[in-house]
């Protein structure tokens, strides 16, 4: 991609932004499937009856019926896990949204501002942006299966120890469990704050294959704040997601985090949308909020473990539905192997 000191305009460097950002959710398989079928792409519908449909419609169109996005409805609920208002102004949301407008040639003053000088979706502008996220997904240092459960851009790490501690100096801390709520229901029993929370949550969980998230759930007792790692076996979210993976792939420095969800290093890699929930989600479990950690997340003070652990048991019984309606829509029927 380009810097700004190499002459791509501001506007440009949005699109390819929430290119990516809008890619991630999805599988590799799923990539590959709209790069191959880019001639049927088809503005101002979800689909047209006549094989065209749009960006994110074929984009979803290996995945289960359920989950294919051929609505409003579903589209707001693919990347942020609800339907209303409240979720269509998500930050999670924003990227998709404007690149449909984009897509569309809908160009309102709020996308002529969020892109300026760009008028359309440029076809080799989408191929550049797709063949980097398939790029990244063909990278990955997962097993085959997990790429296929995990719609995640898994990164290969190579860090050192001299690239930064395995644990950042902090004093370690325990969550408390006697002043978490099981929060269950979104949105209706949470407040703004907490909903975001609650969304960047599925957002990240939707990037880990279902064993991590089992994993996490079995070991939430071992979950610590402030460090990613201690010696006596505790650890923060996204080391104990990682810890029965490989070394290589354990999230154990911030290095590897950021590309586990951005593919990359630095600080252009941090800055990128895919990778904000996870950064803001450390920084509130941590009890060390940036000065946009706030807004983002207005009168939550630090991530609890009821919250937690109700937004992981809510991404795992999705999940576990969703692998049901797969095999069952697999299984062939009985009378056919006569």
């Amino acid at each position: 991609m380009k810097t700004r000191n190499s002459g791509t305009s501001p506007g440009l460097q949005q699109l390819r932004a929430d290119l990516a950002a809008s890619f991630a959710p999805f599988p590799l398989e799923a990539l590959l499937h709209l790069r191959g079928n880019l001639h049927r792409l088809t503005p101002g519908v979800y689909q047209d009856g006549r094989g065209g449909g749009c960006l994110f419609y074929i984009l979803s169109e290996t995945l289960p019926e359920q989950d294919r996005i051929a609505s409003l409805d579903r589209f707001t609920r693919f990347f942020t896990g609800g339907t209303t208002e409240a979720h269509r102004r998500m930050p999670a949301y924003q990227p998709p949204k404007f690149v449909t407008r984009i897509f569309d040639s809908r160009l309102t003053p709020d996308v002529r501002q969020r892109y300026p000088g760009i008028t359309r979706l440029d076809k080799a502008v989408l191929k550049e942006a797709l063949d980097a996220a398939i790029a990244r997904g063909s990278g990955s240092a997962c097993s085959r299966a997990t790429r296929q459960m995990s719609p995640s851009v898994v990164a290969r790490p190579t860090t050192t120890q001299n690239e930064e501690p395995r644990e950042r100096k902090y004093m370690r801390t325990t969550p408390n469990l006697n002043n978490s709520t099981a929060l269950r229901s979104f949105p209706a029993s949470l407040a703004p704050g907490e909903q975001q929370v609650w969304a960047d949550l599925q957002f990240v969980f939707k990037r880990f294959p279902m064993d991590s998230l089992l994993h996490l759930r079995r070991n939430q007792h071992r979950l610590i704040r402030r460090v990613f790692a201690d010696p006596r076996g505790g650890g923060c979210i996204f080391y104990l997601l990682t810890e029965h993976m490989s070394e290589r792939d354990r999230i154990d420095c911030r290095e590897k985090l950021t590309r586990y969800f951005t593919g990359g290093n630095g600080d252009p890699y941090r800055e990128m949308a895919v990778y904000q929930p996870a950064r803001h989600l450390v920084y509130l479990w941590d009890g060390t909020p940036r000065d946009d950690t706030p807004s983002r997340y207005p009168g939550v003070r630090q991530l609890e473990i009821g919250l937690l652990k109700a937004a992981l048991d809510a991404a795992i019984d999705q999940r576990m539905k969703q692998e049901s309606r797969s095999r069952t829509e697999r299984r062939v029927p009985e009378d056919a192997l006569a």
